[in-house]
């Protein structure tokens, strides 16, 4: 299980050629990661982020993605999460 279970499907060898191509780099966080992005959209911005949409986050707050001098966006989605989890997450 993963608090990114959005994100737990296989990927096939034609789907990360799509991938390679299409985004400027693939990095993987650690659960750790996400739970800390999690409670820190919680917390600093009152948002209710499932692990799958808060992976943006965690790579850049895990320092896995760096940031230029160019603009840098996240798109942040769901908030499919179970609220007993997401509780757990957020008060740490």
């Amino acid at each position: 299980p993963t608090l990114a279970d959005g994100l737990a499907g296989e990927v096939d060898d034609e789907g990360l050629a799509v991938g390679r191509f299409a985004l400027d780099e693939i990095v993987t966080v650690s659960e750790d990661a996400i739970a800390s992005a999690i409670r820190w959209l919680a917390c600093e911005y009152a948002l209710k982020v499932e692990g799958s949409g808060a992976v943006g986050v965690a790579a850049l707050r895990a320092e896995r993605i760096a940031i230029g001098a160019e603009p840098c966006v996240i798109v942040l989605t769901g908030g499919n999460i179970d609220e007993m989890r997401w509780s757990s997450i957020v008060s740490g």
